[in-house]
């Protein structure tokens, strides 16, 4: 697991937060003044404290809710080829723990994404 970025005393200018269990308190209290915080995934009470927040606070918060279309999803491949975007895997599991990989994502405990391995079946032992 990695470390919490919210525990360090750092603080910043713009958070995107991707990861459904993360603690919005913690993510607005690592804002520097008039800082943002961008939700993606976002749940009703996070939107609602994204209400409260940008109306009584100095810092903004917004929930971003992304269309999937053909172009913006190429603009992604792109950006992932380049490596100026990556991701954070939290665990990888075999096909037969598919059960355990659902319940890892269920907890909202993970930090990044949960994958599920499938074997080649010609490399299959």
């Amino acid at each position: 697991m990695r470390a919490d970025f919210t525990a360090g005393g750092r603080a910043y200018d713009v958070i995107f937060d991707m990861v459904p269990g993360s603690s919005f308190s913690a993510c607005i209290n690592a804002l520097r003044p008039q800082g943002r915080y961008l939700a993606g995934n976002a749940r009703l009470s996070t939107m609602l404290r994204c209400v409260w927040t940008t109306r009584f606070t100095d810092k903004t918060c917004r929930v971003a809710l992304a269309r999937e279309t053909t172009e913006a999803l190429l603009a992604l491949k792109q950006m992932i080829e380049d490596e100026t975007i990556g991701s954070i895997v939290d665990a990888v599991y075999p096909m037969q723990q598919a059960a355990e990989a659902h319940s890892r994502v269920d907890s909202e405990q993970r930090v990044g994404a949960v994958v599920i391995a499938i074997a080649d079946e010609e490399n299959a032992d």
